[in-house]
Parts: structure tokens; C-alpha cells; sequence
């Protein structure tokens, strides 16, 4: 289907040569008019393959970075930590149903940097932490069944009150047809800091 778009351009005033014009008042207005063609259905077609593509990156960009493949329970201990005392940020991970983490490609911990704490460390990988293994068949999985603890320093020049921990866990999800989906999640804790009279002391 196609449509024409008539333009009609007026022509009132003419240069002629040595700068001589007429008396526009006793001339007749030229009149021309184009015809520009154009199709309605291949503009239409172009926009809706347009909105398709965007709909497909964003469903697929939230499906494989905000859909929850595990459960993760986080606390920390104490729940109050004194500026320049430790404390120690507790990660308990359990698959959904249905879904195993494989051992490879490696399994991540990684922790957000922040001025206020310190970490022995921001990276921690499956055999670091320790994770027990099972096999079926050519597949290695990863055994979530404890929980991990990460210890950390509160710096002495922290702000009192309350505080975040964030993070992400870095995975392969296994499901039952066998098809996998490397992606990851993110997780947070929180906690309460005070004031150290102590060390205000010295």
C-alpha cells in the first residue's frame, strides 16, 4: 500500500537579470506541485521489527541477570561491630528446585569494596571455599549445603550506624533438560556499627 503526498510550492517573486523585477501585483502566482510517494506498510513493518529487537534484548537482559536461580540467606555476626573490630558475614546458598550449579566454569563470591571494611580478600572460588563435589555422568556439580563465612575488619575511621555489605555470586545453573545459563546474582547484608571508646581513648 502506498500513499502520495502532494507539496505545493508558490513562486511570487522572481529576480531577473540586472536586478529588474516586475510588479508582482499584476503576475499570476506559478504554482507547482510535487507528488512524493512513499509506503505505508514498509514504514509499519520497520517500526515493529524495530520494537521487537528492543523487547527481546530486554527480556533476555532480565532473564539472565535478574531471575533468582538461588536462595541466598545472609546475616552477619555480630550484628553490632565496633569501629576497629571484626566481624563476620555469614552467606548460606541454596539452588532452586530443580537446578544445579556446575563446577565449571568456576563458581564466584564477589564482594563490593567499600572505605569502610576491610576483606582478606574480594574473590572467593568454589575450591577456595571448600565446596563438596558430586558427579552424574560427564557433569561435576557443586554441593551448596554449607554456609560460607567471610571475615571482615570494620576500619577504625568508619561512620557509626548502619551499614551494607554487597555482593554477587558468579554461577553456572544446571536445569533438568540439561541446558545451562552462566550468570549471576547479587545479595546484600546488613549491619549496625558503634563507636569504640576504647580506641578513642588511646
Amino acid at each position: 500500500m502506498s500513499s502520495a503526498i502532494p507539496i505545493k510550492l508558490i513562486i511570487t517573486s522572481i529576480n531577473w537579470k540586472n536586478n529588474v523585477q516586475p510588479d508582482i501585483n499584476h503576475l499570476k502566482p506559478i504554482v507547482l506541485t510535487f507528488n512524493f510517494k512513499y509506503s505505508i506498510l514498509d514504514k509499519m513493518r520497520r517500526i515493529i521489527l524495530f520494537i521487537v529487537v528492543i523487547l527481546n534484548v530486554f527480556i533476555y537482559t532480565n532473564q539472565s541477570s535478574q531471575e533468582d536461580y538461588l536462595k541466598i540467606v545472609t546475616n552477619v555476626t555480630p550484628e553490632r561491630v565496633q569501629q576497629g573490630e571484626e566481624g563476620i558475614l555469614k552467606i548460606k546458598i541454596t539452588p532452586k528446585d530443580n537446578i544445579r550449579i556446575s563446577s565449571h566454569p568456576e563458581f564466584i563470591i564477589k564482594l563490593d569494596q567499600t572505605n569502610s571494611l576491610t576483606f582478606p580478600k574480594i574473590f572467593f572460588t568454589s575450591s577456595e571455599l571448600d565446596f563438596q563435589i558430586s558427579q552424574e555422568q560427564e557433569n561435576v556439580y557443586l554441593e551448596l549445603n554449607k554456609e560460607v563465612e567471610i571475615p571482615f575488619k570494620l576500619n577504625e575511621t568508619s561512620l557509626t550506624g548502619k551499614h551494607t555489605i554487597n555482593g554477587e555470586i558468579i554461577f553456572t545453573a544446571v536445569f533438568k533438560d540439561n541446558w545451562s545459563l552462566k550468570t549471576y546474582q547479587k545479595f546484600s547484608a546488613g549491619f549496625r556499627a558503634s563507636r569504640n571508646t576504647k580506641t578513642k581513648k588511646k
